[in-house]
């Protein structure tokens, strides 16, 4: 009697990784192992294959924990792309620039293997203070990339940018920013773009107007420290957007927090409870502070709208570095570089249109003699290029790729076992 390979395609399932290495690795403080679990998860199924590793098993100094990712990135068969830290400063440590006014904080420690300044991998920092925060960070990332919200999908295409006049000459670069993000996006297709002012006489209460409406990504640009400076010092407890969740860039100085109390703009990717989400799915920013520098943090503004707009890039890690290269190669910044953090999943892929449904066909049922599986899919019954798909079958299978102009992908198998393949 011939056995057979029940095949449920439910696009991706954890199989951990082993020895072998993985392209995405999660360092966490043991304290937040369980609630991280589900993100692990989801990264696998999708085709990135994850490894998760606590503190405990690695250590906790910043020389340790840059040891463990120097010798993954040097020796796995296959080595990290992205890098996610869970925990605060005060659980996971940042490490120290310094000293003086010009010091600050980074993760480019970890993730700059050669020691130069480039980053050989993307890194991102949950910075949690407890495991009722992990989980709600959490189930914001798989609510934004895993089930987003399209039951009024319009949210995807309107923006909010907001510029708090110095009224100075850094006025004129401020809404440079604001107009060339603007116009990327109207080349894009964008519905509403608010373009809020002090000189306009907005505030933070139009802000949270325009989140709790919907907007996918939320921009500050001005002066700020800890938080956006008046009149849009914005609270984000007080946003009541449920899972319409933006991507929000703080560019202005320090507004990450470096010890254990994070920064009042910070609260937008920590704000919501585990069934109550609210404020943001990402936060960019950094935890430099500096004078006469709207300059640079023009070029790491405009560097991350050129990145998703331009340059085409998927995820908020890739989006983060194209700011940091940016401001590197115009000005040489190293401090501006390594300041900017990445505060959520660097693997996020980013919305930058409506998302649509897909149908997917493929066989239901393989025989153990079957050694290709084929998979179409389709939207709007349209073939679907670059489509992702991954299979994964216990330990043995694990296979992921993109689809052809065709819509297709075959995936082929040199042995195959009775059981359930995802």
């Amino acid at each position: 009697m011939k056995r057979y390979v029940l095949f449920i395609l439910i696009f991706f399932t954890l199989v951990f990784t082993q020895e072998t290495g993985a392209r995405y690795l999660i360092i966490t403080h043991d304290s937040f192992y369980e609630a991280i679990q589900p993100l692990v998860q989801w990264k696998h199924r999708k085709g990135l294959s994850t490894k998760v590793v606590k503190l405990s098993d690695i250590g906790s100094s910043t020389s340790q924990i840059r040891n463990y990712i120097v010798t993954a990135y040097d020796t796995w068969e296959t080595p990290p792309e992205f890098l996610l830290l869970v925990g605060a400063p005060n659980y996971l440590p940042f490490y120290y620039y310094g000293p003086g006014w010009h010091s600050y904080y980074s993760d480019n420690y970890y993730t700059s293997v050669d020691a130069d300044v480039y980053n050989e991998i993307l890194s991102g920092r949950l910075t949690v203070h407890s495991v009722s925060e992990a989980q709600a960070v959490v189930n914001k990332i798989l609510s934004y990339e895993m089930t987003p919200n399209i039951s009024d999908s319009l949210w995807f295409i309107n923006a909010c940018l907001i510029v708090r006049e110095d009224y100075d000459y850094d006025d004129s670069i401020y809404w440079s920013d604001i107009n060339h993000a603007k116009d990327l996006m109207r080349n894009h297709g964008y519905n509403i773009i608010d373009t809020l002012s002090w000189s306009g006489g907005d505030d933070a209460n139009d802000v949270i107007a325009a989140v709790n409406e919907g907007r996918a990504f939320v921009l500050y640009r001005g002066s700020g420290l800890n938080n956006w400076y008046p009149p849009f010092s914005v609270n984000p407890d007080q946003t009541q957007n449920g899972t319409k969740l933006p991507i929000v860039l703080s560019i202005t100085c320090r507004t990450i927090g470096t010890s254990s109390t994070p920064a009042t703009a910070e609260g937008w990717l920590l704000t919501g409870t585990p069934t109550v989400p609210r404020g943001a799915a990402g936060y960019f920013a950094t935890t430099t502070a500096i004078s006469n520098g709207a300059y640079l943090r023009s070029a790491v503004c405009k560097g991350f709208f050129n990145a998703l707009f331009q340059e085409g890039k998927r995820t908020f890690g890739e989006a983060c570095e194209g700011a940091r290269m940016n401001v590197y190669n115009l000005y040489g910044s190293e401090s501006e570089y390594r300041g900017f953090t990445t505060l959520g999943d660097p693997a996020m892929t980013i919305w930058t249109a409506i998302p649509h449904p897909l149908a997917v066909s493929h066989d239901t049922l393989l025989s153990l003699e079957d050694d290709s599986l084929l998979v179409h899919v389709e939207c709007h019954d349209v073939p679907l290029e670059s489509a992702l798909v991954c299979v994964l079958l216990d330990t043995l299978v694990y296979e992921y790729g993109y689809t052809t102009s065709e819509g297709s992908i075959v995936f082929n198998f040199d042995t195959l076992i009775p059981g359930y393949m995802h």
